[in-house]
């Protein structure tokens, strides 16, 4: 057992997205699995006063009932095989996450920074052609000047 819980999710990250069906409590491991596009349950807390977001994927999201979980292994194949249930996680997943396939969200990160560079470029060069030839622009050398003048 790791003593933080970096170390944790760096070394269970990648069962948590092998399995066919995860089965995870209310907490960021919920939004962790979707993040991989696979079917979950949700373990639904037994005692009434939990605190339970009811917007969101929670409002939506397959439920692992105490009653239900007597017979975990049919609940498994139902989220695993059921055309609806896959459906509703794909659309959460297209919600919070976009395009998910490999590769994607790098490729988009990359696009940002190189339109942030072309319009930095941009400004350089318009902002460059306003300064005339003779023109001194480092108020640098006005501040020093200022104090050890």
């Amino acid at each position: 057992m790791h003593t933080t819980s970096t170390m944790t999710v760096r070394s269970s990250g990648w069962q948590l997205a092998a399995a066919d069906v995860a089965i995870v409590d209310i907490s960021a491991m919920v939004y962790d699995r979707l993040a991989a596009g696979k079917p979950l349950l949700i373990t639904r807390p037994v005692d009434e006063r939990a605190s339970v977001d009811t917007g969101g994927y929670l409002s939506d999201c397959e439920w692992l009932t105490a009653d239900a979980a007597a017979d975990v292994a049919r609940e498994v194949e139902r989220v695993r095989d059921d055309a609806d249930a896959i459906k509703k996680l794909h659309m959460w997943v297209q919600r919070y996450f976009g395009d998910t396939t490999p590769g994607v969200a790098t490729a988009k990160f990359h696009a940002a920074i190189a339109q942030l560079m072309g319009a930095w470029d941009e400004w350089r060069i318009r902002e460059m052609g306003t300064i005339k030839a003779d023109e001194d622009d480092d108020d640098e050398e006005d501040k020093d000047d200022e104090l050890h003048g």
